[in-house]
């Protein structure tokens, strides 16, 4: 078992039986002319994959670019207005991909580190994605902290062990790989401007409420990211401080200011370790 993956198939007493997935013929299903307008029965099928990855214990690591044609069509289809249809569906992708993919056999980790970091930042698409509903963004967004997440209660226990931080590094540098920090804040950027800007105020669906909740996901994320030294200085790069800046406005009561606030520690943290390094590198350099 690795950093990215969870046990392999077959792997302990309660084990499902491997779930084989024919692409070919569901991709085939998807795109028929012949079915164009059929798009419950479409959200049905893509249901129907994720039902069956769930039941196993996530996607398996070899499938993760078989399966970014599914998310891309779901995508597409938000993209040409049909949120409504597929928004329940694209919740459930975006909570699939915040498992831990699953390893076939021993080598799966290896061969398959580049197809996770795209699987990352096909995750990250959906916080800008257009038509997608807040509860797709905010989906999205905690399958980003999962990912950046110290892995279950085994690892909360062991959090401080050589092991189990060399795991959470090694995903933290996936995220940082695929870009997912920047989209991360330039999704809470959006969501700080559709919460103070005109529009409802209310509860209701993409309303200021909405933006709250999506703010409030997004700086877990961005927080858990922050951990590592080159996210941290990454978002630094891509402007957090003054994206930050209308989150720190807020009442201090506010679940936002909080969060805020120990997201730019840990990045102010980090770049001022960066500068340190570079400070003493120049000295010994002179001498």
């Amino acid at each position: 078992m690795t950093a990215m993956t969870a046990s392999r198939d077959g792997a302990g007493d309660d084990a499902v039986p491997a779930v084989d997935v024919d692409y070919a013929r569901l991709m085939a299903l998807l795109r028929s002319p012949h079915s164009a307008s059929l798009r419950d029965r479409h959200a049905a099928a893509v249901n129907r994959v994720c039902r069956a990855h769930e039941a196993r214990g996530g996607i398996p690591l070899r499938e993760l670019d078989d399966m970014e044609d599914v998310v891309r069509f779901v995508y597409d289809a938000v993209a040409d207005g049909h949120a409504e249809a597929f928004e329940q569906t694209l919740c459930a992708l975006m909570r699939l991909y915040a498992k831990p993919f699953v390893e076939r056999s021993a080598s799966d980790a290896g061969r398959h580190v580049d197809a996770v970091v795209r699987a990352l930042a096909l995750v990250a698409e959906c916080l800008a994605l257009q038509g997608a509903p807040v509860s797709a963004a905010v989906a999205a967004s905690d399958a980003i902290r999962a990912f950046a997440s110290p892995r279950g209660d085994v690892d909360r226990a062991a959090r401080a062990s050589t092991e189990a931080a060399r795991e959470t590094r090694e995903r933290r540098s996936l995220a940082f790989a695929a870009g997912c920090a920047p989209a991360c804040l330039r999704s809470l950027s959006a969501a700080d401007a559709r919460a103070q800007g005109p529009g409802p105020n209310s509860k209701g669906p993409e309303g200021k409420d909405d933006a709250a909740v999506l703010a409030v996901s997004l700086l877990r994320a961005l927080t858990e990211l922050s951990r590592d030294p080159a996210c941290a200085a990454q978002m630094a790069s891509h402007g957090a401080f003054d994206r930050l800046t209308p989150t720190l406005g807020r009442d201090f009561r506010d679940r936002r200011v909080f969060v805020g606030a120990e997201l730019l520690w840990n990045v102010l943290e980090a770049i001022s370790d960066v500068g340190e390094r570079e400070g003493e590198t120049e000295t010994e350099t002179e001498t």
